[in-house]
């Protein structure tokens, strides 16, 4: 009844109440376990079996670098959270670290011989902290793919459209590890 919500009628309040706590309870059981370890969670999921699914053509079933960090900053907005939506959330930052790539970046070069006379690449660079979008379940490596859905462990090996148009790395879950997440374990105590 505030934040521009004074509009909403009372008695939607109960029912938009457990619409979120059922969504919490799919948040948490679509996690994904691997050696009876949390990690994090897929970017897509079937919608009648909840289990990780291929989106479009080059959107493997995998562990998500980008999507996941939204879903853990939704978790972390969670007031007195449970102690399954903490173990939930410290899981995935274990495994936001675990992941990260050091010493590299994802750059536009130029490079005549490309179409548009520039290409995406990884470079080194010491400073520098990414992750994949995509990560393979079970080894945890990087994955990438074209058009033809065939898994690739180098975006150097898929096509140039693909490579140069979609957000293979970034720098999504910094913010999380380097700020929001030592705030709310210091706000939770955990």
């Amino acid at each position: 009844q505030k934040n521009d919500f004074e509009l909403v009628s009372p008695s939607l309040i109960l029912g938009s109440k457990n619409a979120v706590e059922k969504g919490i309870e799919c948040i948490l059981n679509t996690q994904i376990k691997v050696g009876g370890q949390l990690t994090v969670w897929c970017a897509q999921y079937n919608p009648k079996t909840l289990l990780p699914e291929m989106a479009r053509k080059f959107e493997l079933v995998s562990l998500s670098g980008s999507e996941s960090v939204g879903i853990v900053r939704f978790l972390m907005r969670i007031k007195n959270p449970s102690i399954q939506v903490k173990a939930a959330i410290n899981a995935a930052m274990a495994w936001f670290k675990l992941v990260a790539i050091k010493g590299v970046k994802f750059v536009d070069m130029p490079d005549a011989s490309q179409p548009k006379g520039k290409d995406r690449v990884l470079v080194l660079d010491t400073s520098s902290v990414v992750w994949a979008r995509f990560y393979e379940i079970g080894s945890n490596r990087p994955m990438f793919s074209g058009r033809d859905s065939i898994k690739k462990y180098a975006v150097s090996e898929i096509e140039y459209e693909r490579r140069n148009g979609y957000a293979w790395y970034g720098t999504w879950p910094a913010n999380l590890l380097n700020s929001d997440y030592p705030k709310w374990k210091d706000s939770t105590g955990r």
